[in-house]
Formats: structure tokens, sequence, C-alpha cells
């Protein structure tokens, strides 16, 4: 269950407030690096799946339900470090 104050963060951001945006990725940003570096073990993959997350809030910010789409704090970084690891796989597949 999110925080009062990351409540109130998506609130803000849904009334596009970047200010609140970039507050919530700074709460985030360090535990969710160290979770898609976990995933996928390249530094460039999970520094493109924290951008890919936060674009993707900031984009479907009206819509943007986070209790609906997590169960966790870390469990929506998950789904999206997933697509970074398939990124990841694509660029393998695409050099050997």
């Amino acid at each position: 269950m999110l925080s009062t104050l990351d409540e109130r963060l998506i609130d803000q951001i849904r009334l596009k407030n970047r200010q609140a945006l970039e507050h919530l990725y700074a709460r985030y940003e360090s535990l969710l690096f160290r979770y898609a570096l976990h995933l996928n073990n390249h530094p460039a993959t999970a520094e493109a799946a924290l951008t890919d997350l936060f674009c993707h809030v900031w984009q479907q910010r009206l819509n943007f339900e986070p209790h609906k789409e997590t169960r966790s704090r870390d469990s929506y970084a998950f789904v999206r470090t997933n697509h970074a690891s398939d990124e990841r796989r694509n660029i393998r597949l695409k050099y050997f």
C-alpha cells in the first residue's frame, strides 16, 4: 500500500505537477534501480527501465492507479524491467 505522501504526489502528478514526479522519482530511484539491476545486471538497461517507468507514470497520469497496478512498491518496476530484460535479450540476439 502506498504511503500518504505517495498518494499526494500521485494526485499532484495527475494535475501535471512535474516537481511531484521528480519527488516521486527521488523517493524510489535507488530502490527501483537496484531492483532493475538485479533483474538484468546491466546498468544502462536498468536506467532505461526507470526512465521508461516514470515516463509511463507521466503519460498515463490521469489513468494511473497504483493500487490496481501494484501489490507492493516494487512490483510495478518488475513489470517494467521485464521490458528492459527483453530489450537486453534483443540486443544480445542482434549482435551474436
